[in-house]
C-alpha cells in the first residue's frame, strides 16, 4: 500500500485528486479526494517494481509532484 498524507492548504483550497503516473507518462491510478481529506492509502501491489511520480491536485490547480520508487 501506498499512504499519503498531506497538510490543508487552506479551507478554500483543498485536495481533489490523488493520481499516480508510470514514468513513460501513462496514469495507472486515478483517485478523487474527499473535501477536507488529510490523506490516502492506495493499493500498490498490482503495480511492478519501478518509479511512480503522484500529482497531487487541489481546487486551485495547486500540484506537489514527489517521486515513488516501488520495490
Amino acid at each position: 500500500e501506498l499512504f499519503i498524507e498531506w497538510r490543508e492548504i487552506s479551507e478554500e483550497n483543498y485536495v481533489t485528486t490523488v493520481t499516480v503516473y508510470s514514468l513513460s507518462g501513462q496514469s495507472v491510478k486515478k483517485q478523487p479526494v474527499d473535501k477536507g481529506a488529510n490523506s490516502l492509502t492506495l493499493p500498490f501491489r498490482e503495480y511492478p517494481a519501478g518509479v511512480y511520480i503522484v500529482l497531487i491536485s487541489s481546487e486551485h490547480r495547486f500540484r506537489f509532484i514527489p517521486r515513488i520508487t516501488w520495490i
